[in-house]
């Protein structure tokens, strides 16, 4: 076998998708080690029977530390908007998450995440604007990356939840956001045809190890489709008939 000069351009682009899928690869080990720290974070909060404190709320919310986490119950309203995140997956079918701003009584803008619609369910139009009870989880969400379009606040659709930006009319004058997001479990305060809120002791999924896995194998077969297509048999020596 006799390796060929591989042409100067398809080497680059060769080396430049390895480099893709290894980033994309690292990317998902730095979000699993994310995620353990997070899951480990979820084992130590079991109970809703704790008022979450507005000090804690504020805490949580600008902390250095995305892994803080506080199951519990706070107490305030709705405003009335809403914004579909995504798409987001239940059991294997496509759909949206539904956020809802909610005000506490402490006067804590906070967003909520009352769960999952399928894509051809209308959206939630009515609610129930008098104070009410929410139990859930309260924590910093998974933050947009480069591949994330950007949202379309004109149709109420987001793709990630982008606290610098949450579109007009989302926040009331006067109201601080605070950057964390509660996601509510069990019964909602209203009843909603298809709406499937969060279980209790609801955890985040981690997959990132089988999706780092699947970029470096991906890489590994780029940098093999290279090898091969630029590997050929030597010419046989022709030989001498006299």
């Amino acid at each position: 076998m006799a390796l060929r000069k591989p042409p100067i351009i398809a080497t680059v682009l060769t080396i430049m998708g390895i480099a893709v899928l290894c980033t994309l690869g690292t990317w998902q080990l730095q979000r699993l080690e994310w995620k353990e720290g997070l899951l480990a974070r979820i084992a130590l909060e079991t109970s809703y029977e704790t008022v979450i404190p507005a000090s804690d709320i504020e805490t949580l919310a600008y902390s250095s530390d995305k892994n803080l986490y506080k199951r519990g119950t706070i107490y305030g309203r709705f405003t009335g908007q809403t914004r579909y995140l995504m798409p987001r997956t239940h059991e294997g079918k496509s759909g949206k998450n539904v956020i809802a701003p909610f005000i506490t009584d402490n006067n804590q803008f906070i967003i909520v995440d009352l769960g999952w619609l399928p894509f051809d369910h209308e959206g939630i139009n009515e609610f129930d604007l008098n104070r009410t009870a929410l139990q859930g989880v309260l924590r910093r969400p998974d933050g947009k990356n480069w591949l994330t379009p950007a949202n379309d606040d004109a149709s109420g659709i987001w793709y990630a939840i982008d606290f610098d930006n949450l579109g007009q009319g989302f926040v009331p004058q006067g109201y601080n956001v605070m950057p964390a997001v509660f996601y509510s479990e069990g019964d909602l305060p209203f009843a909603h045809d298809g709406l499937i809120a969060h279980t209790a002791g609801w955890q985040p999924p981690n997959n990132h190890l089988s999706y780092a896995f699947f970029w470096f194998i991906m890489a590994g077969v780029l940098a093999v489709i290279f090898a091969l297509r630029f590997v050929k048999e030597p010419t046989p020596k022709a030989q001498d008939n006299d």
